[in-house]
């Protein structure tokens, strides 16, 4: 039920809320007063003899009745029974249902009998403070009390049972929403550092590109004068280089292969630029050619 479900929505406070104005717990609360009226009107048309005693004190039983579930109710939020073990909890159902049933079974009695006090015995009947009339009033509230206490111990182990169920429930929604926002999280947090990398990458390529360009083509220009051949070698270099970067680009990963021929057509143009202060080996372990490199 909503009224002890774990925070959400709809909970109420559980120090200040004594009426519920959730209808889960005024649904539970009505079927087991229609139950109890039943069975009363049932028994009642059957073998009574005082219907009318009988049903007005069903009217007034279900009024009072009414009032211990909802004093239950509020103590069992107040006081946080729910957090006890199920032993201490059970002892606590039982302790309140006798105590409950028997204030209840006084309460009605007390109302009651006054009205019908001639119609119930028969004459000459006792006057209502001797003695054997608080014996028969003490006998008709006892065996009301143990009707009483059944009903009233049915209730709460039935409310028990419900809100645990709720509680339960609402305890695994809110584990798989957190659950659902960390993964959320993380996958946001893996998004931002893949922004992050390529942002630096992206960062990282103007700063080199035209500073790069800007050599090339100004060694290309002096060259150009003195051998043709080798400016038109220069041209080939560059331009596979351009192509490259224009068309790996797309991909995250490329052969290594084909990163080591373009590094080595990087490499001779930076020698038109240094000459004999440039010297680089290329050395690659057998097998790796295939490996894909960032």
């Amino acid at each position: 039920m909503h009224t002890l479900a774990q925070p959400s929505a709809n909970a109420e406070p559980p120090a200040r809320s004594f009426w519920p104005s959730t209808p889960g717990f005024w649904l539970l609360h009505a079927g087991v007063c229609a139950l109890a009226f039943g069975l009363t009107l049932l028994t009642a048309g059957l073998w009574s003899r005082h219907p009318g005693y009988d049903l007005a004190s069903s009217l007034v039983w279900l009024w009072v009745f009414t009032l211990a579930m909802l004093t239950f109710r509020w103590l069992y939020r107040r006081q946080h029974w729910q957090r006890h073990g199920v032993l201490r909890l059970v002892l606590l159902a039982l302790w309140y249902s006798a105590s409950a049933g028997l204030a209840i079974a006084t309460l009605v009695s007390l109302s009651v009998l006054p009205f019908f006090w001639s119609s119930l015995w028969p004459a000459p009947a006792p006057a209502p403070l001797s003695r054997p009339a608080l014996a028969l009033l003490g006998e008709v509230i006892v065996r009301n009390a143990l009707q009483t206490q059944l009903f009233v111990g049915g209730w709460i182990f039935i409310y028990i049972g419900v809100t645990n169920a709720r509680r339960a429930k609402d305890s695994e929604l809110l584990n798989l929403r957190l659950e659902n926002r960390l993964k959320h999280s993380a996958l946001e947090n893996l998004r931002l550092e893949h922004s992050l990398r390529e942002a630096q990458l992206l960062s990282l390529s103007d700063q080199l590109n035209p500073h790069f360009l800007f050599n090339a083509l100004n060694n290309l220009r002096f060259m150009v004068h003195e051998d043709a051949a080798r400016a038109e070698a220069m041209v080939v270099a560059l331009s596979a280089i351009l192509r490259y970067s224009l068309e790996r680009s797309r991909h995250r990963t490329v052969p290594l292969r084909e990163e080591l021929l373009v590094v080595e057509q990087y490499l001779y143009l930076m020698r038109t630029q240094l000459e004999a202060r440039l010297d680089v080996a290329l050395q690659l372990a057998p097998g790796l050619e295939d490996c894909r490199i960032p």
